[in-house]
């Protein structure tokens, strides 16, 4: 079989130098000091100890020296015109105690015999050992590694696909490669990147965490592309804990689970983190089962998360080593990522060359995303940027007001195209067909169909992107924060919001928009009062498509919608459906708009207190004390009430808990994990331990009955079918050592 090429002259030489170093490490098992002396050190990386470069070699001692040699040129021979300046440098490293053995990788093409040629003339310059490794040698082990093509993504689009994936995934690949094309070139294996990919590799799981524009997204696809690639693991898109549980197989370990704003998309859902809690044991069977999953969250919105997931159920949601924060960037990763944008990029060499003496300090901004850096590569963005330098440092210190201001000085025809997609949910199909809503918006905006056309393929790779999808093509936002941009200009111009609400659907409606003034982090569009009675008449012509309890329309009223808006709302309706929609649970968003009701004292009294018995009688039946802390049942119970119902169940419990044990123990099916089986038991026995309303006599019980819970639970541990899960034992992943070289810019040749 041919060994597959890469087309390794479009890496820049930090890259290469990057790429050698990780083939060293991971792949030759010798971790390198990455560094140089100088732009003329001779050497760009280093190690001294015991080496045992191949099983069936004998071991080395002493010093290596690694040399990197690139050429930008494809296809190119190397030739001794190219290395003979390095031979000064071997005799000095050599007499200096530095170079042993010298090792110099390159990707020039290696003639026949040069090799040899070239190690004894490094040999006899000094060294005690020389070895060249050219193109060829590169290509093989390339195409050898999966796990080295995980760990530098980059390759993936150096060269041919069919040649390095030849199993069933590879139409999965295929997919994930095209989608993340445009920005594969300049993506950058940054520190996050790696801790991502090994602890999907070594745990299953990895929750990716950061501020808007941080590429979080971009490492998921990657994590899909390795998974088919390295796994043979088809990518399935879950949209929420339901689908979750109906597209999981535990019949078939080959699924890579990827769940995109897993709590919420711009901003917190509530409703979300419930229904997780629901599907927490089913999400630990997958990933013990071989599934690998991966979650997306923006950082407030995992924040505002973790105070309603049931974190001691699913310990991973705290764990370090898997919620990787992808926004934690070194100097050195920054400036890579900025030098990949620019020299890739589409700005004109006159601009590169003017902002070249700013960008090391750009690249230290704080709020430096990697986002930022592909919009500073783009001339569509960066038309106030005349090349004065707090012109260039303002550009990454405030990018959302940067990116307003693009949008706001768009021309008319292409506002109506970022709004069309906008309406259609960043989905806009291609050919665009003019309905009901398109002619609103074009209407409204007074621009022609055709100006739109034009328009939406004016802004292919800057704002917007074209994505074709087996038989379906659409045009959808070039990355989500340019969506929040437009929505939060759309919610400062009333003129927008209302062409806003006459075309979008009334379920993407209710999942972006708040009525009034609430606290929800990441709303854009706030709808005026004298817009409420438009959502209104939404709202009643929005049917209950599947009676559930975390309808759409229930959670728009319990948490995205002021007091005001929901007395104008209901004023006059009956609320028995949401009464009998609801589960009684703290999660239930029917519970909580019932709640509102009655915090703003418009609850009849005789509604409260039916509501207040099924909650009772539902916590007294499951014998569990802790949801009546909730804000939502608080809502609706006295003070008498609560203490009532939580002093019956207390008293319940404790003069029934051995039994409690036994009957867990022997309703246990085996392959639940035992902690999930005295969940809700211990959760009221903290509550018992915890409470003023329980005196010393009853806390000193409850701690007794621990014991037997914590005795039931060693028990049953010992049947677990399978490995049951435990906290991850302290293990970190492979860290690159960031070069050091100050006397070499990565900006050096950007403008070249």
């Amino acid at each position: 079989m041919t060994t597959p090429t890469f087309n390794l002259h479009i890496l820049g030489w930090k890259a290469f130098e990057d790429l050698v170093s990780c083939v060293f490490r991971d792949i030759l098992g010798q971790t390198l000091q990455t560094f140089a002396e100088g732009a003329d050190g001779g050497r760009d990386a280093a190690f001294k100890g015991i080496w045992s470069p191949e099983a069936n070699k004998a071991t080395d001692y002493g010093t290596f020296c690694v040399q990197c040699k690139h050429t930008s040129k494809a296809s190119k021979s190397l030739n001794n015109s190219v290395v003979n300046g390095e031979l000064e440098k071997v005799a000095r490293l050599a007499a200096e105690g530095l170079c042993d053995t010298y090792f110099l990788v390159t990707n020039y093409s290696l003639p026949a015999n040069l090799a040899g040629e070239l190690e004894k003339n490094f040999v006899d310059a000094g060294a005690k050992r020389a070895l060249v490794y050219g193109s060829e040698w590169l290509d093989q082990t390339i195409a050898a590694s999966p796990r080295l093509r995980r760990l530098v993504p980059r390759i993936y689009g150096l060269g041919d696909l069919t040649q390095i994936i030849t199993h069933q995934a590879y139409a999965q690949a295929r997919k994930v490669l095209d989608s993340i094309a445009p920005d594969l070139g300049c993506f950058v294996p940054t520190s996050a990147y790696r801790k991502s990919a090994h602890a999907l590799q070594e745990h299953g799981f990895v929750l990716l965490i950061g501020e808007p524009a941080s590429g979080k997204t971009m490492i998921a696809n990657l994590m899909a592309l390795s998974a088919a690639d390295e796994w043979q693991l088809q990518t399935i898109m879950v949209s929420s804990p339901a689908d979750f549980s109906k597209y999981w197989n535990p019949d078939d370990p080959g699924q890579f689970l990827w769940v995109d704003d897993a709590f919420g998309a711009t901003q917190y859902d509530a409703s979300r983190a419930g229904e997780w809690n629901l599907h927490l044991t089913k999400l630990k069977a997958a990933i013990k089962a071989g599934a690998r999953v991966v979650f997306t969250s923006r950082d407030y919105i995992f924040a505002a998360a973790k105070r309603d997931l049931k974190v001691s159920s699913f310990e991973l949601f705290d764990d370090s080593r898997v919620v990787i924060k992808v926004d934690d960037l070194t100097q050195a990763e920054r400036e890579m990522i900025l030098y990949n944008h620019l020299k890739s990029g589409s700005q004109p060499r006159e601009f590169k060359s003017r902002v070249k003496p700013f960008l090391e300090a750009a690249a230290k901004v704080p709020k430096f995303l990697p986002e930022i850096s592909r919009r500073f590569a783009h001339p569509k963005f960066t038309k106030k940027v005349s090349g004065d330098e707090a012109e260039v440092l303002n550009f990454f210190a405030e990018p959302v007001q940067v990116l307003l201001d693009v949008v706001d000085t768009l021309a008319a025809s292409e506002k109506a195209a970022l709004g069309l997609v906008f309406i259609a949910a960043g989905r806009l199909p291609i050919p665009l067909t003019v309905d009901a809503n398109v002619a609103t918006v074009l209407e409204s905006l007074d621009v022609s169909v055709g100006e739109v056309k034009s328009a939406l393929v004016s802004l292919d790779d800057s704002l917007l992107k074209r994505i074709d999808d087996a038989s379906v093509s659409y045009w959808t936002f070039r990355h989500p924060t340019i969506r929040d941009a437009y929505a939060t200009m759309v919610g400062r111009n009333p003129e927008l919001i209302d062409i806003y609400l006459a075309g979008v659907t009334t379920k993407r409606m209710l999942a972006e928009v708040t009525c009034g003034e609430t606290s929800i982090q990441g709303v854009k569009i706030i709808v005026p009062p004298t817009r409420f009675q438009v959502v209104a008449k939404r709202l009643d012509d929005y049917t209950w498509e599947d009676h559930s309890w975390q309808h759409p329309k229930l959670v728009f009223l319990n948490s995205r919608c002021s007091n005001d808006f929901l007395v104008m709302y209901l004023a006059g309706k009956n609320i028995d459906e949401l009464i009998s929609l609801s589960n009684m649970s703290p999660y239930d968003s029917g519970i909580g708009v019932i709640g509102k009701l009655n915090r703003a004292g418009l609850l009849d009294e005789g509604v409260r207190q039916q509501v207040a018995a099924r909650i009772v009688q539902t916590c007294e039946r499951d014998r569990t004390c802790k949801p009546l802390e909730s804000s939502a049942f608080r809502a609706l119970l006295t003070d008498t009430e609560y203490e009532s119902a939580a002093l019956n169940i207390g008293v319940d419990v404790l003069a029934n808990g051995t039994q409690l044990i036994e009957d867990l123990k022997n309703e246990w099916d085996t392959e639940s994990d035992p902690f999930d089986v005295f969940y809700e038991i211990n959760r009221t026995l903290d509550f018992i331990e915890s409470e003023d309303l329980f005196d010393e006599d009853q806390q000193a019980e409850a701690a007794n009955l621990r014991e037997l819970v914590e005795e039931a639970q060693r028990e049953l541990q010992e049947r677990y079918e399978g490995t049951p899960y435990q906290k991850l034992e302290a293990e970190e992943a492979v860290q690159a050592t960031p070069t050091t070289n100050k006397s070499k810019s990565v900006f050096d040749d950007v403008d070249e």
